[in-house]
């Protein structure tokens, strides 16, 4: 465990685990060493900070998992696979800002526990990560 992840971001990661991943900013106001209801309202601050990214490379999610993740949904997916064309280009930086064009999107984070993260790393492994 490197010292770049503060034991605030870790504890607000483990209150988003065990709400489900469903409210980034919840999960910060809620956890063992919260933060300022100011502070959770801009949930970019912690999902795009260093330590937030550390957590998720050393719970699995790193950015070979989740290439090699994308990769089969897209080849699994041979017709109606926009979403995962789009990502993929997003991924590469190859769209340009989208915002420029009017659309804009959501951005959602999927957290998962340990064993979760096992079951979907042993799926792309396999080559079956076709099914959730």
């Amino acid at each position: 465990m490197s010292d770049m992840a503060t034991l605030q971001q870790r504890a607000a990661v483990e209150k988003l685990v065990e709400l489900g991943g469903r409210s980034v900013s919840r999960a910060m106001r809620e956890s063992r060493l919260p933060y300022s209801a100011k502070t959770a309202k801009t949930p970019k601050k912690l999902t795009q900070s260093k330590g937030f990214i550390e957590i998720c490379e050393e719970n699995g999610l790193t950015d070979d998992f989740l290439t090699k993740a994308l990769y089969n949904d897209i080849k699994g997916k041979p017709k109606k696979r926009e979403k995962e064309l789009r990502l993929a280009f997003q991924v590469k930086q190859k769209l340009g800002n989208d915002n420029e064009k009017g659309n804009t999107y959501n951005t959602q984070v999927n957290v998962y526990s340990t064993e979760q993260q096992k079951r979907i790393a042993a799926r792309v492994l396999d080559g079956k990560s076709e099914g959730a």
